[in-house]
């Protein structure tokens, strides 16, 4: 078999299998691809679970953000008080592009409150999965009574001191998941995630070269706004861009996607 030499710097953070910079360098012996590399996996990155509480005053507006990574991508939900937070683009469409080789993949997502009440105070947990693992953390949100107090004929009137600032026409647009680093080897289909949330969100994909992304024998848009990219070959380190908008605003977030040559999948114990 022949022997060569590869250097693989890879943007994911790791737990026992990935690093914040993953080096596998100057391999001088036979090293083969193997599906099973590092599958089957999920966890938090960098131990990056939710704070066990969260405080914030009555009126204000707060983000949760949660990461997972593993062995397929997983994807990302949130619960309230046990109860699924229904996000309509936000359906699970994973099962498209499922081809078995599925390899490493970071999620991220947010939870976003707006003009925070004493009925949004609980629990809030982020579950991450995959098709064979679950995992979840959580935090128990309080609302701080942030009360001014003045009389209005004979009665004590409470007010909050807060002033929602929330846009009354509607909500910005939102990505509230999507793919932040993903790992395959050439050759591969992968799906990377862009879910959102708002009214009117279109959503448009620009490619390495800022060039945008339309359906074709390469890529294909789903309708949840996810970007299947067929066959990755000779990318190298690539990062591909989500654009949602609306007309109350605008958010973007890029995804690095890293194409793996087949017979330079580094082995667990090449790994260093």
């Amino acid at each position: 078999m022949e022997k060569y030499s590869i250097t693989i710097y890879v943007c994911f953070a790791v737990l026992g299998v990935f690093a914040d910079a993953m080096i596998v360098k100057n391999i001088d012996r036979p090293v083969r691809a193997t599906r099973n590399f590092v599958s089957n996996k999920l966890f938090f990155p960098n131990k990056n679970r939710l704070q066990p509480l969260t405080e914030v005053s009555e009126q204000s507006s707060t983000e949760m953000r949660c990461e997972a990574a593993g062995s397929p991508p997983p994807t990302i939900h949130w619960l309230f008080n046990g109860k699924r937070i229904d996000k309509e683009s936000q359906e699970d469409s994973s099962k498209i592009n499922v081809d078995g080789k599925q390899r490493l993949g970071w999620t991220v997502s947010k939870l976003f409150l707006d003009c925070i009440t004493e009925k949004m105070e609980g629990q809030y947990t982020c579950v991450a999965e995959t098709p064979t693992k679950r995992i979840s953390t959580y935090t128990d949100l309080y609302v701080s009574n942030d009360y001014m107090e003045f009389l209005e004929g004979n009665l004590v009137v409470k007010s909050s001191k807060r002033k929602c600032r929330k846009n009354r026409k509607g909500t910005p647009a939102r990505i509230v998941m999507w793919s932040h680093n993903r790992l395959d080897e050439e050759g591969t289909t992968i799906q990377i995630f862009c879910r959102t949330e708002g009214k009117g969100v279109t959503v448009a994909w620009l490619n390495p070269d800022g060039v945008l992304i339309e359906n074709s024998s390469k890529y294909q848009i789903l309708e949840n706004n996810d970007l299947v990219i067929k066959g990755i070959r000779n990318m190298g380190s690539r990062t591909f861009t989500c654009i949602a908008k609306n007309k109350y605003g605008k958010d973007t977030k890029s995804t690095f996607v890293y194409a793996v040559p087949r017979r330079s999948v580094p082995r667990r114990q090449d790994i260093q």
